[in-house]
Formats: structure tokens, C-alpha cells, sequence
């Protein structure tokens, strides 16, 4: 009885230790960023990662959902709320790495009881992010703007949270959104600053990641430079001309999933959210043309919630 029971336990280690070799991605549309963090997980788990694109359609999402619970892999990851509610609901059985932009609701249904384990990364700055990266940008900051699609789901949320964190202290933030779909021109942008009061004093411009704000990111960070306003971006318009961007610290977040993998294999059902962590990166050239001198990031920006 007692070697039986070590080699049990002996299995049981071996089998967190040692990751199955299939894992299939979903997502809806194929994104760079999408394959950066599976280049990035699949060396961490040293595993190589079947990649599916639905192509924005939903017939083919309903296929590949449906080629996931028929042919269950060790693990599934999705990209987006779209494809990770319909893996979670669909595939309850497959555990599942879900990344996803903004607030993911879909994870705690209730009527979505799941029997697999699931950690889902949350890629959408927090507010106390956000606040703190601007507060080092211009330690004198009064009034930041943040810019973005109208209706954009996540962004709105982010607003939200931007005029409610404690942290902004007397700072105010005021919203400037452009009207959504595809048909978005410079003069979209353009309109959006200029119907900015003088008397709101803004001196930062926010831009985080939402479609059109990714497309016309270098059109926005000149629009601003016009104004004399410091522009903090995303990973979407990094190198675009905004001073600072936070960037999804890719690396990180493929290390965590890796070790989450190895851990969960074969665990009961928990869904875990975090939020993904970030770091900043500067450009020289543009602080130098603004008279601005912040020192390097050196430290990860953590997620007040995670900490």
C-alpha cells in the first residue's frame, strides 16, 4: 500500500511538472499581438501551439468551438471576450487560457458552470496604471484628456474607472471620443482636440487601444504635438510619437501561463482572473522635443489589484 502510494504521488508530480503537448489557440481575427504572446507561451511551456482564426466569421467561430469540445486538446487559448464566452460556455470540459481586452463578465455566469479551470488575463490597463505613468510623464498634471471610439466597451469602462480611482486625487479627466465604424478620417481626430475647452487646461492626452485609435495613432500623436500636449499611448501607437506607451509585458504574461498550465493540469474547476502586467516605454526623442526628462522604468507597472 505504501509504494502504491508513493507512486501515486510520484505520477502526480510528473504530471504537473511535464505539460501535454497539444494545446490549440482560437481567436477572431488573427492579430500580430496574438502571436507574439503564443510565440512567447509556447517557449515557456517549450509546447508548440495550433493557431485558429475565425476570420471574423461566425460560422467558422461556431466550427472551430465546436472542433474544440469534438477533439478536446490539453488546454485551449482564446483571444478576445467573443471567442473565450463561447469556448467557456461551449468547451466547459477544456481548460482554458482566455486573454481578453476589458472587463470579462462572461467568467463568473453563473449558468456557465464550467468543470475545467480556467485563468483568464485581463489586457486592459487599470486606472492606477494609467494614473501613475502620467503622473511621473508631468508631475505637474492637472487635467488629462483620454481619446477613444465612442461606445468602444472597454474604453468606456477604463473612463469609467479613470474619474473614480482614488488615486486621481484633485486631477481631472475629461473624454474626447471620435464616432465609431470603419470610415474614420484624420478630420475625425482633429475635430475630437479641437472641441476641447482652453479652459479644462489639458495638458496629457491618454490613448489607449481601441481599432481606430490603433490605425490613426500617428495622425493622433501629431495632432497633439500641434497642441502642445504630452501623449501617452498604448503598444498599438508605440513608436507613433507618443512620449510613453504601456506595453502588455508579454513576456511576463507568458511565464504566468505557463506556470498556471503546469499547476492546473488536472485540478479542479477555478476561474482566475488577473490583470495582465505592463511596462512603459519611452521615447527619447519626442520628451527631448517637449523639454520633458523622466527617468527610465525599470520596475514593471503592477496592477494595483494584483498587488
Amino acid at each position: 500500500m505504501r509504494v502504491l502510494l508513493l507512486c501515486a504521488v510520484a505520477l502526480a508530480s510528473l504530471r504537473a511538472e511535464a505539460l501535454p503537448r497539444r494545446i490549440v489557440a482560437v481567436e477572431w481575427l488573427p492579430l500580430g499581438l496574438h502571436g507574439d504572446v503564443l510565440d512567447a507561451l509556447g517557449a515557456a511551456a517549450d509546447v508548440k501551439i495550433e493557431r485558429e482564426s475565425a476570420l471574423g466569421d461566425a460560422a467558422e467561430l461556431d466550427t472551430l468551438v465546436a472542433k474544440v469540445n469534438s477533439s478536446p486538446p490539453a488546454f485551449v487559448v482564446g483571444f478576445g471576450n467573443r471567442v473565450c464566452e463561447e469556448l467557456a460556455v461551449k468547451c466547459p470540459g477544456v481548460p482554458l487560457l482566455a486573454v481578453v481586452g476589458g472587463p470579462a463578465a462572461w467568467c463568473v455566469k453563473a449558468e456557465s458552470p464550467r468543470t475545467a479551470p480556467a485563468l483568464v488575463f485581463v489586457t486592459e490597463p487599470e486606472a492606477g496604471q494609467v494614473l501613475a505613468v502620467a503622473g511621473r510623464l508631468l508631475s505637474t498634471l492637472d487635467t488629462m484628456a483620454i481619446l477613444y471610439t465612442e461606445g468602444y466597451g472597454a474604453n468606456d469602462a477604463l473612463a469609467d474607472a479613470l474619474e473614480r480611482d482614488p488615486a486621481r486625487g484633485e486631477r481631472k479627466v475629461v473624454r474626447l471620443t471620435v464616432p465609431p465604424g470603419n470610415c474614420r478620417t484624420d478630420s475625425d481626430f482633429e475635430k475630437a482636440l479641437d472641441d476641447l475647452p482652453k479652459e479644462h487646461g489639458v495638458t496629457l492626452l491618454y490613448v489607449p487601444d481601441d481599432p481606430n485609435c490603433s490605425r490613426f495613432g500617428d495622425v493622433i500623436c501629431r495632432l497633439a504635438a500641434e497642441r502642445n500636449l504630452v501623449t501617452l499611448g498604448s503598444e498599438a501607437i508605440e513608436g507613433k510619437g507618443c512620449a510613453a506607451a504601456l506595453v502588455l509585458n508579454i513576456g511576463a504574461v507568458a511565464k504566468e501561463g505557463a506556470a498556471w498550465m503546469r499547476r492546473c493540469y488536472g485540478a479542479p474547476s477555478t476561474v482566475e482572473v488577473r490583470h495582465a502586467p505592463y511596462l512603459v516605454v519611452l521615447d527619447e526623442a519626442v520628451l527631448a522635443a517637449q523639454g520633458l526628462t523622466v527617468k527610465p522604468w525599470d520596475e514593471e507597472v503592477a496592477s494595483p489589484r494584483s498587488q
